[in-house]
């Protein structure tokens, strides 16, 4: 069993993967007596509540230097710089059992430091699929992910033979555990307020997308796909609104330049990225799914517990793992116009709406009721 453990984040984002990391972290805190600490490769939002939960959170500045972060001043001032050596000599000093990986993309990082941890065992905690691998290989043509590694979990099944189809590791090695998603709390939300800040008139369809805007997460249709409603069905009183991003991120500044040249700037509401989705959740019709690709998919579960009927594209990995046709309405791969078509037909149809919403939300309510994937993540950590 470990009793220290290092998680190696790609990046501090409220996002899917240090999201899993950070839920697992909360269980460890709450369930067990092991120490963690979290070395951050790149910085964002997440950092602040990483540091309380974390015993030492240690961040890597984009220059050759390190920064230390220790709650208490443990044995280093706060925020003081090292040099490269001094700074990974404290983390050898701490003696970790485990290495927790929560990326592919915190293994290029690693390999630079692998040498300072050679005893402790290593997982590697796969939220990639086909694109993310693709692209990962592309970038680091000499770096085999799969080196070195203990234990693979993979997030689902489409991004462990995805990954297994590139790299070689022990089938007995390698596990799939779904992230634990808990059901958004349904506080006394009041809807018919939010849409009046939001500009959104009660008889108004919503359709919501939810996302860090990427080029895997098709964010660049969201105005196509506005567009598309627009000159088709020129009666139809909707609204999409996009929740995620923000000024520094380029595919929502060319979001809201492509609505502007399109004319449909009127039809789609843009927010930044928001810590509390619940209420924007509440407000949806519908939740369109269009991602190129997604290994597991959060934000289609959390819908689906909200109450909110999914549509997705098919052959896109994770929706169309967890979804069926019985619980979610599915459109071919990529297809905005068909997307479109499909959407206002189910505008028409609230019944048919509501059912696959209640089937939704019952297979995932059941989905997630057995034995959590934080409880699974630290039975195999225990195990190694």
């Amino acid at each position: 069993m470990p009793k220290k453990i290092l998680f190696i984040l790609h990046e501090a984002t409220e996002s899917g993967a240090p999201l899993v990391a950070f839920s697992f972290m909360q269980w460890l805190k709450k369930n067990t007596d092991v120490q963690f600490d979290c070395y951050v490769i790149s910085q964002g939002s997440l950092l602040p509540k990483l540091i309380e939960v974390c015993e030492n959170v240690f961040q890597k500045p984009p220059s050759k230097q390190y920064r230390v972060r220790e709650k208490l001043q443990r044995f280093i001032t706060q925020n003081k710089i090292t040099h490269e050596e001094s700074f990974f000599k404290v983390l050898t000093d701490k003696n970790y059992d485990l290495i927790y990986l929560n990326s592919i993309f915190s293994i290029p990082e690693f390999r630079k430091i692998e040498k300072y941890f050679l005893k402790p065992k290593k997982i590697l905690h796969l939220h990639e699929a086909q694109f993310l691998i693709s692209f990962f290989e592309k970038l680091f043509p000499e770096i085999n992910p799969a080196e070195n590694i203990d234990y693979l979990i993979a997030v689902s099944e489409t991004a462990k033979k995805h990954f297994l189809k590139k790299y070689s590791h022990s089938a007995e090695r390698t596990a799939i555990v779904y992230p634990y998603v808990e059901k958004p709390l349904n506080p006394d939300i009041n809807i018919k307020k939010i849409r009046q800040q939001l500009g959104i008139k009660e008889e108004t369809f919503v359709i919501g997308n939810i996302g860090n805007p990427h080029l895997v997460k098709s964010s660049e249709m969201l105005p196509i796909l506005a567009s598309n409603l627009k000159k088709k069905y020129p009666d139809f009183n909707f609204k999409l609104l996009v929740v995620g991003g923000g000024d520094d991120n380029i595919f929502s500044l060319s979001n809201r330049i492509d609505a502007e040249k399109l004319q449909v700037d009127d039809k789609i509401v843009f927010i930044n990225h928001q810590s509390d989705i619940v209420p924007y959740l509440q407000i949806m019709d519908l939740y369109a799914m269009i991602s190129r690709e997604e290994s597991f998919s959060l934000m289609t579960v959390l819908a689906a517990l909200s109450n909110v009927p999914v549509i997705s594209f098919k052959n896109n990995g994770g929706p169309e793992e967890l979804l069926n046709e019985d619980i979610a309405f599915f459109t071919d791969y990529l297809d905005c116009a068909m997307l479109a078509d499909k959407i206002y037909i189910i505008s028409q149809n609230s019944e048919k709406r509501q059912s696959k919403a209640q089937k939704a939300h019952a297979h995932f309510q059941q989905f997630f009721s057995g034995e959590t994937g934080n409880e699974k993540l630290w039975s195999i950590s225990q195990n190694l």
